[in-house]
């Protein structure tokens, strides 16, 4: 070898080292914290996982706020829960909203009639979710999010689904519904349910 190969190949070496060690070393800092983070009007956004329009799908929808305070929208709580299992170059997001719902919309009747309008946004964490539901017209996993866990529940029986927190959803993966046993036992209509 050369002295102009070996002055080459060190030259190389000391450019790639000097590449891996910055770029392995820099951590991005929030710049916004959870406690401030809120949830803002989507208006005609596109959903951050299949560029469908927010406004034009039935509730509930969601967002998501990242470090940088920056939000992603989603049509789904399908879609949200596919885009926080694998987040990629933005992070994890600092906080997550869902738009929750009345146990008077959710009649068979309205479940998937979309609603231009936008509802109440409540932290995904202080959101009671029913699964287990058919609804055809939504991507992923359908779930439909209640403020109260008590119209949760009267909706999971009116609909034939079950009562689910925002950990047993974000633990599961998207393509499935959480089990029944890891959430809140037997069924609404069990005669054994306790």
């Amino acid at each position: 070898m050369t002295s102009f190969s070996r002055a080459c190949l060190s030259t190389a070496w000391f450019a790639v080292a000097g590449l891996a060690t910055t770029g392995c070393s820099s951590v991005v800092e929030p710049s916004i914290s959870a406690d401030a983070a809120v949830a803002e009007d989507p208006g005609f956004a596109t959903c951050a996982v299949c560029e469908m329009v927010i406004q034009e799908q039935a509730a509930p929808r969601a967002q998501l706020v990242l470090r940088d305070g920056s939000h992603k929208h989603m049509c789904s709580i399908g879609d949200l829960r596919a885009w926080v299992q694998s987040p990629g170059p933005a992070g994890k997001p600092v906080a997550v909203f869902v738009e929750v719902q009345s146990v008077e919309a959710q009649t068979s009747a309205t479940i998937d009639t979309p609603t231009r309008a936008f509802g109440q946004w409540l932290r995904a964490e202080e959101t009671t979710f029913v699964v287990g539901i058919e609804r055809p017209s939504v991507m992923g996993r359908p779930a439909l999010a209640f403020a109260d866990p008590k119209d949760a529940a009267t909706v999971a029986e009116r609909v034939g689904g079950y009562v689910a927190s925002w950990d047993a959803l974000a633990e599961t993966s998207f393509h499935l519904d959480p089990p029944r046993s890891a959430i809140d036992g037997p069924p609404p209509s069990d005669p054994d349910r306790k």
